[in-house]
């Protein structure tokens, strides 16, 4: 099999010989297993999940069991990058039209090189850069439910060996397989759930004046128009809704549940609306709407054979909105309710410098050091609006921070971030080179302030001067993450490794008030949170390089874990559905301990199979508690399955003159997962089946596809609200068929 080189640590390096685990995605897996969206790298690689909810506003990557409590937040605790530039928001984590050369999933703690909020992971985009030759390569694909995809990129030298350059241009299109049951819909109303419309630009210019001095330029755009996905809201504070656990509520039944969710609402239904849809429904309301651009620039200077200075300018910025109507009051409203329509906005500005000197002459030494910042500007509007039935619903505006038309705003914040850091690192290899010791570190001023728009709004409606009431508040927290590892070749194709890092997260804001609940001075700040991370592993080439094993077993203490704390002044913690808690603190421990697997093997020249396992196993520490929830300790962590597993093959092999056919499979399976605290809400295991069928000629290609080939119905996630007693599961896609036609010449 060929090697895969990765950059994980900012260097081309063999992924075999990296003491890391990693997994690397090349662009024929994206293609030959219609790899679109990060849920679908997630399904390929142990230890990572991914959730984007109903709206695909907030996506969160979870990475080894760790997963976020604020979907919210302006940070993630796994960090995203595009050719090293850091993408900040979830609205912007969408690769899917990428000019992608390789996907690399690095877990554990990355602070000490990446920085950026690397807390229990990273995930590095690789985009493709200008070729030595002209190349054209493209991909068309027709499908049912209105897919229509159609990628063209192209590159090569304008002066040889001086100046290259690559064009790159995409549109994806997509009708969603879950069919919308409100009634009257038609073909333009969505009809269905889960449909998009996405198109992306980018370019790439590499300048060569001298064989010691390189420039390169690229710059990505991506725009995303995306329907919700499938989904139900359950509400124990609604008449429709028969709950089967906690407290009776005003109708008779629980107003909270327990148990394993059902796909079918039917199930949870009080049967007080007989007028109701029956399945899944939403009134027609606007899509998310997202557009992201991507700016970096760099220079590299090889000063000598063992010295080289580069410098990296990135600019990552985008705005996003999205309004979700909840649907248990949108067909035949009970009793005169509103209708509750929640939007959310972003608005982000993120630029960064990065200088490193590499010192490398290819002896028993070699390292860098380094110097890092950033700043960036991130806006956040969270809030509600309640209409009487009829009324209009709320449209997009031009504006995503705007708050016109809110009832009742929650968050309205400006953010701003200020981060310095220098870094360095050194490798000493010893025992004749068999033996290699890395040490890493990363040393972090980051100064934030938060300007709290919607209490000075306040201030303001009542007369009062907003920079006495509500003076922006700023904090700064310093910070260092080492990270230490030794790797030992058993032989040149065996390689035992072990490593320890700390992983940082940074601290945040409350602001003045949440809903309309004012806060304490010491609740209107959090600190950060960290982890500790420990890890063996090892790597192996086995039978004349068939057998590719891995393994990695890794232990984290997650330190000052971030969570939904009662805020002083609120006084009912479930029941006011008019302030729902929203203040965080850093209060809680956890711990992480887990196993990851990854192999591959070609027993014959035309048959390759791979098996990747992941098993974590979590539990909030003594004294954790959550507000909804009360105590935790003991209880697992929610948000991602413990035990996933991927297993495939593909068989290729000459059919006719030069043509040669292939067929794959890929089986993936994720293990129940827990939703809330308490581990009383769960979604049930799932198991996905993708298949292929296809062949290939020189530079061509063309193959059917089939994603979901059991057409399996499940759950994928749920948004819990314990203050109003919602429960909104989303789904996953049904069985699509499609057919690619690509070429690379």
């Amino acid at each position: 099999m060929d090697s895969v080189v990765v950059t994980t640590r900012r260097q081309e390096e063999n992924l075999q010989d990296v003491p890391i685990s990693i997994t690397a995605l090349g662009d024929d897996d994206l293609l030959e297993k219609s790899i679109g969206d990060f849920d679908d790298v997630a399904a390929y690689t142990p230890g990572l999940s991914f959730r984007d909810f109903v709206t695909g506003f907030n996506g969160v990557a979870t990475m080894r069991g760790l997963s976020q409590a604020n979907v919210q937040d302006a940070v993630g605790n796994v960090g995203t990058f595009v050719d090293g530039i850091y993408l900040q928001r979830g609205y912007m984590v969408n690769f899917s039209l990428a000019d992608i050369e390789r996907i690399e999933v690095v877990k554990g703690p990355q602070s000490a090189l990446y920085g950026q909020n690397t807390f229990s992971g990273a995930i590095n985009l690789v985009t493709k850069k200008p070729t030595d030759e002209w190349r054209l390569n493209g991909s068309a694909t027709i499908g049912d439910y209105g897919r229509k995809e159609v990628q063209i990129g192209v590159g090569g030298p304008i002066i040889e060996d001086v100046l290259g350059v690559r064009a790159f241009v995409a549109n994806s299109a997509y009708g969603g397989t879950i069919e919308n049951n409100y009634p009257g819909i038609d073909g333009d109303d969505f009809d269905r759930f889960g449909g998009y419309d996405r198109t992306a630009y980018s370019g790439n210019v590499e300048f060569t004046p001298t064989d010691y001095l390189t420039f390169t330029a690229s710059y990505q755009k991506l725009e995303r128009s995306e329907e919700q996905r499938a989904y139900y809201r359950a509400s124990g504070s609604s008449p429709e809704w028969a709950l089967n656990a906690g407290e009776p509520n005003a109708y008779g039944t629980g107003n909270w549940y327990e148990g394993t969710l059902p796909t079918n609402p039917n199930e949870l239904l009080s049967g007080a609306n007989p007028d109701r849809p029956s399945g899944l429904f939403s009134v027609p309301q606007p899509e998310m709407i997202s557009d992201s651009e991507i700016i970096r620039l760099g220079a590299e200077w090889d000063i000598n054979d063992a010295f080289s200075l580069s410098y990296t300018y990135g600019d990552a910025s985008g705005e996003a909105q999205e309004n979700f109507t909840f649907p248990q009051n949108s067909y035949n409203p009970l009793e005169g309710g509103n209708i509750a329509q929640q939007k959310e906005g972003g608005v982000l500005d993120f630029s960064s410098h990065e200088l490193r000197l590499v010192y490398d002459e290819g002896g028993r030494f070699n390292g860098e050091v380094g110097y890092y910042r950033s700043e960036a500007s991130d806006e956040f509007l969270f809030g509600l609006r309640f209409i009487a039935p009829g009324t209009p619903l709320f449209l997009l505006s031009d504006d995503p921070m705007s708050s016109d038309g809110l009832s009742l705003p929650f968050n309205i914040r400006a953010n701003e971030y200020e981060t310095e850091a220098i870094f360095a690192r050194a490798d000493i290899a010893f025992l004749d080179g068999r033996a290699n010791l890395s040490l890493e570190g990363r040393y972090t001023i980051t100064d934030v302030k938060v300007r709290d728009i919607l209490a000075r709004d306040r201030a303001e409606d009542a007369g009062l001067d907003p920079d006495v009431e509500a003076p922006d508040l700023s904090d700064q927290w310093k910070d260092f993450t080492p990270r230490v590892s030794l790797s030992y070749n058993l032989t040149p194709d065996n390689m035992l490794y072990g490593s320890f890092a700390k992983g940082v997260k940074s601290g945040g804001f409350n602001g003045y008030v949440t809903g309309t609940v004012p806060l304490e001075e010491d609740e209107q700040t959090y600190p950060p949170e960290s982890n500790w991370t420990y890890e063996v592993g090892i790597k192996n080439q086995l039978l004349n390089n068939r057998l590719t094993l891995n393994a990695a077993v890794f232990y984290t203490e997650w330190i000052d874990q971030q969570i939904s704390v009662v805020p002083v002044n609120y006084e009912d913690v479930i029941g006011d559905s008019t302030a729902v808690p929203g203040i965080w603190d850093s209060v809680g421990d956890a711990t992480a301990i887990g196993i990851e697997l990854e192999s591959s093997y070609m027993p014959t020249d035309y048959l390759s199979v791979y098996g990747n396992l992941s098993y974590t196993k979590t539990e909030y520490g003594e004294g954790s508690s959550n507000p909804a929830y009360g105590d935790v300790a003991g209880e697992e962590i929610p948000g991602t399955p413990p035990l996933s597993i991927s297993v495939g093959a593909q068989y290729q092999r000459p059919v006719y003159q030069d043509y040669e056919g292939f067929a794959g499979i890929d089986v993936n399976y994720d293990s129940k997962m827990w939703l809330d605290p308490l581990n009383t809400i769960d979604i049930e295991a799932r198991t996905l089946v993708n298949a292929r069928l296809g062949v290939e000629k020189g530079p061509y290609k063309a193959f059917v596809f089939v994603k979901n080939l059991t057409d399996e119905y499940y759950i994928d996630g749920a948004f819990l609200v314990p203050s109003n007693y919602s429960i909104s599961p989303s789904f996953g896609e049904g069985r699509t068929v499609g057919l690619t036609v690509a070429y690379d010449f």
